[in-house]
């Protein structure tokens, strides 16, 4: 039982140390928009807001979906 509770030990301290890596890459990310006199009066988008939700650590988990044709348009290379 106890080789249990240092494997699971094990991966739980993996998986946090993988976490702190992504959310100190994670605060490095910028997103730019274009900003209007209407947007720069405006309250914080919800995108901002999400943003520092997730900086704060009020997730616990964070699911991403992605697909075809998301990633070129965007400027990320294809492999091809």
């Amino acid at each position: 039982m106890s080789r249990n509770f240092s494997q699971t030990r094990s991966i739980q301290n993996n998986a946090r140390s993988g976490l702190k890596d992504l959310s100190n890459k994670f605060s490095k990310v910028q997103i730019a928009t274009k900003t209007t006199n209407q947007q720069a009066s405006a309250k914080p988008s919800p995108l901002n807001n999400l943003i520092e939700s997730i900086k704060a650590g009020k997730y616990k988990r964070i699911v991403i979906l992605a697909g075809a044709g998301i990633s070129t348009p965007s400027g990320i290379p294809d492999f091809r």
